[in-house]
């Protein structure tokens, strides 16, 4: 069955000025490095073909030798171009479309394969081509002379090069913010500057706090939490968001003014399982809570608000260990959650917004893959109980929330604190994975018990408590500023994100 992938994103330039790049296929691999090349045979138009090669060795050899050229099927100039490759028992179909929206425009990129070959070439040709596919509509937007907004932020992202960031840092980007990325190995395809840093200590890297323009940061550095939840990896998991945030707190103290705005990455994952509980960005937290939820979270941010933080040797039983002056004070965590008092913070912000993030639902996300998958596979069942809260948001809203952080919304004015991002459509897991069984058209599952899902996690090398646990999360604040979800409900969000089916 056809089926596919859509990668949507807005740029602040005029159609005309992509379509000059776009629209010469030839400058595929200019601003897309899966593609090595590409040969036209006629000048671009409606019927011409061509051959391109991906990247990679096998792959070159093979689709050079055997691979039918490609042909153009249409071709509207600053409007739409498709490309139609035949496969073995099959087709492959890459559709750009431009449409003029709100002063930009919006770059619409739809990748189809159908016939019998259709799940292989997906899996083959198809993942090649759409990696990471908003850093290639970054690029393209250079090519075609996006340059900085007036009055640009400078955005320094620590762990920029994760999923997540290189998302965020392509959209800053073509909206015309000038982005910088921390990382602690610079990733030579991504376009952006990149400055080392060992994520612990101030060094060399602090030099890209320096601007004579308006600053921000958004900490989203910290060890992926998709692993078994051992004494060493907690305190891994711990160290690897408390040191980086503590890091860039102190960087910003040795600035002559402060960071305009400081997105600080934390999660709704901080009330570990939360059960019935209607958590809001002053909900307390629990004491004690699971070490490797609120034993991490609660400790990062407090390395935000100037205070050391960490579980202490019973692994959260009496709550988190801060140490003042010289002594360690064992305490949990009062109204309002982890941040200092009278809402202060340690680090040298004006704004300054502590995010505390569902599951992000991204099709490029690990956690959304694996979901996909167990469903495709027949494992699309509910999970233990079913009765856990799952609290969630589309990837365009997290997006939309950032900006807002970082005052690019002028409809949304968000107070210095904590901001939890996550939709007003909390669902309870039976419901998540009914939804999902009906979007990939998949039968009826049989429910997963807790105790398989035990046994499986050790197998996979995960935690089993990232599936058994939930919280019902909404957001107070937001509401109050006037944020608008675009993807409000579960299945609207998964219709936009799933690869659709094709009807003909």
């Amino acid at each position: 069955m056809p089926r596919t992938t859509t990668y949507t994103q807005w740029i602040a330039l005029p159609p005309e000025r992509l379509w000059a790049v776009l629209g010469d296929p030839a400058r595929w691999p200019d601003w897309n490095p899966a593609v090595t090349s590409v040969t036209l045979h006629a000048a671009p138009g409606v019927g011409v073909t061509g051959d391109y090669l991906p990247r990679g060795r096998v792959n070159e050899a093979v689709h050079g030798r055997l691979a039918a050229p490609f042909t153009i099927a249409t071709f509207v100039p600053e409007r739409e171009l498709t490309l139609e490759q035949p496969e073995p028992a099959g087709l492959m179909r890459l559709r750009w479309t431009l449409t003029p929206r709100d002063g930009g425009t919006e770059l619409v990129q739809r990748l189809t394969f159908s016939g019998g070959s259709a799940a292989l070439a997906r899996k083959v040709v198809g993942q090649l081509l759409q990696t990471d596919a908003h850093t290639c509509f970054a690029r393209l937007a250079r090519l075609a002379g996006l340059r900085p907004v007036e009055d640009a932020l400078t955005v320094v992202i620590a762990g920029g090069t994760g999923a997540l960031g290189r998302t965020l840092a392509a959209d800053l980007t073509c909206r015309g913010q000038r982005v910088r990325i921390l990382t602690r190995r610079a990733v030579p395809e991504l376009p952006y500057a990149q400055f080392e840093w060992d994520g612990r200590t101030v060094g060399e890297w602090v030099t890209a706090l320096r601007n004579p323009g308006r600053t921000a940061i958004i900490n989203l550095a910290g060890k992926l939490v998709d692993c078994r939840p051992t004494a060493r990896n907690v305190a891994e998991l711990r160290r690897s968001r408390v040191d980086s945030t503590q890091a860039l707190v102190e960087a910003s103290k040795t600035l002559e003014r402060p960071i305009d705005y400081w997105v600080q990455a934390s999660t709704t994952a901080i009330w570990a399982d939360a059960g019935e509980i209607r958590c809001t960005e002053t909900t307390p937290l629990p004491d004690p809570g699971l070490p490797q939820m609120t034993g991490v979270a609660e400790p990062w941010e407090r390395a935000f608000s100037g205070e050391r933080g960490s579980m202490n040797s019973a692994a959260g039983e009496s709550g988190t260990a801060i140490e003042t002056g010289g002594e360690v004070e064992s305490r949990g965590a009062g109204a309002g959650g982890a941040v200092g008092v009278g809402g202060k913070v340690a680090a040298n912000a004006t704004h300054w917004t502590i995010l505390r993030t569902s599951i992000v639902l991204d099709p490029d996300a690990p956690a959304m893959k694996r979901l996909v998958s167990l469903t495709k596979a027949g494992l699309g069942g509910s999970v233990g109980p079913g009765t856990q809260w799952f609290s969630w948001i589309h990837l365009d809203d997290w997006l939309g929330i950032v900006r807002a952080a970082l005052g690019l919304d002028p409809s949304v004015a968000l107070p210095n604190g904590i901001v939890v991002a996550a939709t007003d459509f909390p669902v309870r897991n039976r419901e998540l994975m009914a939804a999902l069984r009906r979007q990939l058209r998949r039968p009826w599952s049989p429910p997963t018990p807790a105790a398989a899902l035990a046994i499986g996690a050790v197998f996979l090398r995960t935690d089993a408590a990232l599936g058994l646990t939930g919280r019902h999360a909404t957001s107070e604040v937001l509401r109050r500023a006037g944020f608008r979800f675009r993807y409000p409900t579960l299945d609207e969000a998964l219709t936009e994100l799933l690869p659709e089916r094709v009807r003909k």
